[in-house]
């Protein structure tokens, strides 16, 4: 039960924060490997939901397997970027790339399981992916997330009016 709830919702994000979990994931993912891996994040705790939380991580967490299973890339970049209008993840890596358009304009070519997963997490993010790739050329992901402050988790008492408070 115990790994089924830890393969749910990773612990690092509560024990580390958002931040913290993905430079920690990344760490995982370079170790034993041959690939080079660079990371440029802005702090992002606390500005979402942990649900959106765990979203972003598992996006994230795709990119990077989709990375090690099928590029082999000898260098990848994920930048997490705050911006005016929300949040940019992109990832970069120099590995063999694939025909992203083929991908995009026949129905009849299989997308991956984790392709699907990514696309459906970020509609549920109200975001928007954009891959880009090529044979030979690498492969360039790019999901852009509304920024939706969390909400305020004060309790409801706390809202009312002090007259009313002293009643």
């Amino acid at each position: 039960v115990r790994a089924i709830s830890h393969a749910l919702r990773p612990p690092a994000l509560d024990q580390i924060g958002l931040t913290k979990a993905i430079e920690w994931m990344v760490e995982q993912f370079a170790e034993g490997s041959a690939t080079k891996f660079s990371t440029e994040l802005d702090n992002i705790d606390g500005l979402f939901e942990p649900d959106m939380e765990m979203n972003l991580f598992r996006i994230i967490q795709e990119g990077l397997n989709n990375i090690i299973r099928h590029a082999d890339a000898g260098q990848v970049i994920l930048e997490v970027k705050r911006e005016p209008a929300g949040l940019r993840i992109s990832l970069f890596d120099d590995g063999c790339g694939f025909d992203a358009e083929k991908l995009r304009n026949e129905p009849q070519v299989r997308r991956g399981l984790g392709l699907v997963s990514m696309d459906e997490r970020v509609m549920y993010l109200g975001g928007s992916l954009d891959l880009q790739s090529a044979p030979g050329r690498g492969t360039r992901l790019t999901v852009r997330v509304p920024l939706q402050l969390t909400t305020d988790r004060t309790d409801s008492t706390d809202k009312k009016p002090d007259a009313e408070r002293s009643k």
